[in-house]
């Protein structure tokens, strides 16, 4: 990468973020498959995890701090000790923000300053959830073991988590509160004008906006109101459309083809 690179990355509390790596990966990471089909696969897994995971199998990256794991760390030895810090100083160098998904509209602020952006361009709707998902806050018990499965997932959130309050300490808390009015009424200015309604199902889902479907989740998505002006039907249709969608559109402005699963002629 060029030297002036720019990093960014985005940590979640992995109290969430290991329910959803379990719901969207069920049937293909092999820790999990074995309970593709239990009543209650994820509370099954952490009664007795080490039963089903094997940390030399490659697949199973996901299967244990998947945000370490992603991130390039390996969590083998021990919980404690200088080495974590050291590591995490690291990425803290390395990055140039972490983003935290439980505030995301202050990591967008944070973001808008480093990169120059207008507050236009932080319009965004929340992609990808999955139906129900915002009703199944773990119980407390099955939180705690979470956490201690995912114990560097847990010291890297919050270390990242930390960070990002200091970098709001720097930015002023008065100008945050100011601009995070400001960023929430666009938000609903966006949303009013461009959705036709809350996010739905994929079985309600226009084709071409439908996020790509797990067999193990149903993935919500939005339709788009009708009516609205070319410009502003193209913004709105960019808000809303799946990573997958937005791949193969900036592949094909990239290189000015469509995208082949096999070398095109």
């Amino acid at each position: 990468m060029p030297p002036d690179s720019l990093y960014l990355t985005i940590l979640r509390d992995p109290v969430r973020t290991f329910p959803s790596v379990f719901a969207y990966y069920r049937s293909t990471v092999p820790a999990f498959r074995p309970l593709a089909s239990h009543p209650r696969p994820l509370a099954a897994f952490l009664q007795a995890p080490a039963r089903y995971y094997d940390p030399a199998d490659a697949g199973n990256g996901l299967a244990r701090n998947p945000m370490a794991f992603d991130l390039g760390l390996e969590a083998g030895g021990e919980e404690g000790g200088s080495r974590w810090d050291r590591e995490l100083e690291r990425l803290n160098r390395t990055f140039h923000l972490v983003l935290i998904a439980e505030h995301f509209d202050e990591s967008l602020l944070l973001a808008r300053e480093l990169l120059g952006l207008r507050l236009e361009e932080l319009a965004y709707v929340r992609l990808n959830a999955r139906r129900g998902a915002a009703d199944e806050a773990p119980a407390p018990g099955l939180a705690r073991r979470i956490r201690a499965w995912n114990w560097l997932d847990v010291r890297l959130y919050r270390y990242f988590r930390a960070v990002l309050w200091r970098r709001v300490e720097g930015y002023g808390y008065t100008r945050m509160k100011g601009e995070l009015e400001a960023l929430r009424s666009l938000l609903r200015e966006t949303r009013a004008t461009c959705l036709a309604g809350e996010a739905v199902g994929p079985e309600d889902t226009a084709d071409e906006l439908r996020p790509w479907q797990p067999d193990t989740a149903a993935i919500l998505g939005y339709n788009l109101r009708p009516g609205l002006p070319p410009a502003q039907h193209a913004s709105c249709y960019r808000l809303v459309l799946p990573e997958l969608q937005y791949h193969a559109h900036l592949y094909y402005r990239q290189y000015g083809r469509e995208m082949c699963a096999l070398p095109c002629d």
